[in-house]
């Protein structure tokens, strides 16, 4: 090997497998050793070899684009998007002839997850979604947690509350290597995004259900962190057993209540069909 000169050629096994001809060496200084050289074969230019590259690189990008997507998948499972869930997307909202509403609702979300991924929403982070059942509110509030999981936004939650109150329970019974209650709590405390839906799914039984939304809603409240609450009944529904009583204090206390209202970028109302039954409940 001629050490002067900037390439060399080197016939012991370095010819190109594509034309056969002696692939050229790089000679550079060594880059541990001072004073010493070291040579690297350079890239072969013929057609076999550059068609081998591309073909090499076409490979390379499939397993990139898979590893992506795998990790997407993987990061929206983590938030809770599993099922059903991870395909809700504004995309696949369906649009009906029996609810010209339907549109209208869509567009109302979506241009809340455009101010909040832009940090436009001010001192009013929250979107309240209510209405009849199966009219969508679960699907566009899943939506934006899917969005904010391809921006590339940590710490998304999306959390049904009768399944975290659950998890709450089972965090009692201190199972070896089980949950703390500390940690399921803290994760929508402190999420960026949170999503809780169907807080007025079952009837509370007493008043700790109530106790444990205070602790995460307040936080939330006070940090002006984006959140997403669906309801079956509208916040300031009256409650019938109850004179002078919204209903939704069955749930949560009127001090979060309110917090909620003054909070919310928008409160919007589903008042459509149901999509799993057609019927308007």
């Amino acid at each position: 090997m001629a050490t002067g000169s900037s390439a060399v050629s080197v016939e012991a096994g370095q010819r190109c497998p594509h034309c056969r001809e002696l692939k050229e060496w790089q000679i550079v200084p060594h880059p541990v050793q001072a004073g010493r050289l070291f040579a690297y074969p350079l890239p072969c230019g013929c057609d076999g070899a550059e068609k081998a590259k591309r073909a090499e690189q076409t490979k390379q990008a499939e397993i990139d684009k898979r590893l992506r997507e795998k990790a997407r998948r993987d990061a929206v499972a983590r938030a809770g998007l599993v099922g059903r869930l991870a395909d809700c997307s504004f995309d696949s909202f369906k649009r009906r002839q029996d609810w010209r509403g339907a549109a209208g609702v869509s567009v109302q979300v979506r241009t809340y997850w455009d101010a909040i991924y832009q940090d436009q929403f001010g001192c009013k982070p929250w979107l309240i979604l209510y209405g009849a059942l199966g009219t969508g509110k679960t699907h566009l509030a899943a939506a934006v947690a899917r969005e904010a999981v391809f921006a590339g936004w940590g710490q998304v939650y999306f959390r049904s509350w009768t399944e975290y109150l659950k998890r709450l329970q089972a965090s009692w019974d201190k199972t070896p290597g089980g949950e703390r209650s500390g940690d399921i709590v803290e994760e929508l405390q402190k999420g960026k995004l949170v999503v809780i839906d169907d807080i007025d799914k079952k009837e509370p039984r007493g008043g700790w259900s109530r106790d444990e939304l205070y602790p995460v809603l307040n936080y939330r409240y006070n940090a002006k962190l984006p959140t997403i609450l669906t309801f079956n009944c509208a916040p300031t529904d009256p409650d019938p057993d109850a004179p002078g009583r919204m209903l939704l204090a069955r749930y949560m206390s009127t001090a979060i209540i309110d917090r909620v209202i003054e909070s919310a970028f928008s409160i919007i109302q589903f008042d459509g069909p149901s999509y799993r039954s057609g019927a308007k409940w």
